[in-house]
């Protein structure tokens, strides 16, 4: 996968992959955020004369484009019912869009976006719970509502992004590991190789993931998209050591047709709105797939992975990450979260049994 700036040439394909979000976009709850004719020739047109938009290409084919855009976006001059964290520098993200053919495409254009430098900002439609998942799950903070040129409100997001040679590199390192691991192990007979990335609430593993995907082309399956809904959180299953992740679903939904090499699609679970996203995305199709996440390497899922990876992190860098991620969650993470996973941690010897640890 390669991500270039966008030509002429592309302008067709363009066209396909907006006609085909609009669509999705309106299978998944929000028919009114773009019009039949958004974004046109016309504009796209501008927006690669300018430089702006970029493609995602693989196997000869666009697979995703969005215009990234450093500089002061105008309509984000004023905000309410919130703020932006600070004044400073940023680039913002528009017109993100996928053709729907290649996984985890988002998080991909999410991290070449993050490697530029600067702080990241977006806006999407109430409507467009997929994009507020996809915002979310790559680092993005809800910081309130912005009011488009048209006069319609939208919901502003905001990502501060590491230093170059911080968190980065560290992510590159480890993707370079797992990927030698993965290298000398045998290809199952059906279906993909596994490979399970568990480790502490905010020690990169995100990071990590988007790193094998952009740079060695692995497919990704996040576990925060299989927590429970609420119906499910009994007394019983919560007291369990790493009860709170639904591994039944993930089982029927993804572990099994992709250890039998079939197609399929699943749901995705939204932490803010505790519910399933309407619609469904594409398993993966690729050689190597990664289940990335905290309880990726329960007993009930080990044997599915050829591979197992553990990702540590101090605790006091691991209270300042999510401090700075998501503060108003802070106190929920210190007394509740963290000392499931620690339970859980303990209860499986997750730590020792892992094969790769960064």
């Amino acid at each position: 996968m390669n991500i270039r700036p966008a030509q002429p040439g592309d302008l067709p394909a363009l066209l396909e992959i907006f006609a085909h979000a609009r669509a999705f976009m309106a299978q998944t709850g929000n028919p009114t955020q773009w019009p039949a004719t958004y974004p046109g020739a016309e504009l796209m047109q501008q927006q690669i004369a300018r430089g702006v938009c970029y493609v995602l290409e693989g196997n000869a084919r666009l697979e995703a484009t969005f215009c990234y855009i450093p500089g002061p976006e105008p309509t984000y001059a004023e905000i309410y019912d919130g703020g932006w964290p600070d004044d400073a520098p940023y680039a913002t993200i528009h017109r993100m869009a996928s053709a729907g053919r290649v996984h985890g495409a988002a998080a991909i254009c999410f991290a070449w976006c993050a490697a530029r430098g600067l702080p990241l900002r977006a806006d999407t439609h109430a409507d467009n719970k997929v994009m507020q998942h996809l915002l979310e799950k790559n680092g993005f903070v809800r910081c309130g509502n912005i009011t488009l040129a048209d006069g319609t409100s939208r919901i502003a997001y905001h990502c501060t992004v590491p230093p170059r040679g911080g968190k980065q590199q560290t992510a590159a390192q480890a993707a370079a590991a797992l990927a030698q691991a993965a290298k000398a192990l045998p290809k199952p007979a059906d279906g993909p190789l596994l490979v399970a990335l568990d480790g502490r609430c905010a020690a990169g593993k995100t990071t990590i993931a988007a790193q094998m995907a952009r740079q060695y082309g692995w497919g990704v399956v996040h576990l925060d998209d299989f927590f429970l809904q609420p119906i499910q959180r009994t007394p019983q299953r919560m007291a369990e050591p790493g009860g709170n992740l639904d591994r039944e679903r993930l089982i029927a939904e993804v572990l099994e047709p992709l250890r039998a090499g079939q197609q399929g699609s699943y749901r995705l679970f939204d932490c803010r709105t505790m519910a399933l996203v309407p619609g469904t995305v594409p398993l993966p199709q690729t050689p190597i797939i990664l289940l990335e996440g905290s309880y990726s390497c329960h007993p009930d899922l080990w044997n599915y992975c050829a591979l197992h990876a553990f990702v540590d992190v101090e605790p006091a860098e691991q209270l300042r990450r999510l401090a700075a991620r998501v503060p108003e969650k802070l106190e929920d993470f210190k007394t509740r979260w963290i000392p499931k996973e620690e339970t859980y941690f303990a209860h499986f010897q997750i730590p020792e049994r892992c094969e790769v640890k960064v």
